[in-house]
């Protein structure tokens, strides 16, 4: 997992896959002009062993829908976890899981 400096603009983070040589990307903040000022997350792949397997268009969506995903998917505890040894420190960055919803 790496992360693209630029400038603290639209940072953007790439991950490569063994298994099938592609390389994902994710920037965050990349249209927000499309979901009503919401901060977005533009996804997509490329392939550097198979120049034809790559998305055109990335796939667009509302980062909080996003981390909604994750929190629902991993729950909050697991989430928190995982950031703190990510950064080192205690603080939740996520609000307690509701299981009512």
């Amino acid at each position: 997992m790496s992360s693209d400096e630029q400038g603290g603009e639209n940072p953007t983070w790439a991950w490569d896959c063994d298994i099938t040589g592609r390389k994902y990307t994710i920037t965050f903040g990349a249209a927000e002009e499309i979901f009503d000022g919401a901060p977005s997350s533009a996804i997509w792949y490329s392939n550097p062993n198979d120049e034809s397997d790559y998305n055109e268009q990335p796939i667009l969506l509302p980062t909080e829908m996003l981390i909604e995903a994750l929190v629902e998917v991993y729950g909050a505890d697991q989430l928190d976890h995982a950031i703190e040894e990510h950064l080192n420190t205690e603080v939740s960055m996520l609000p307690p899981r509701d299981l009512a919803d």
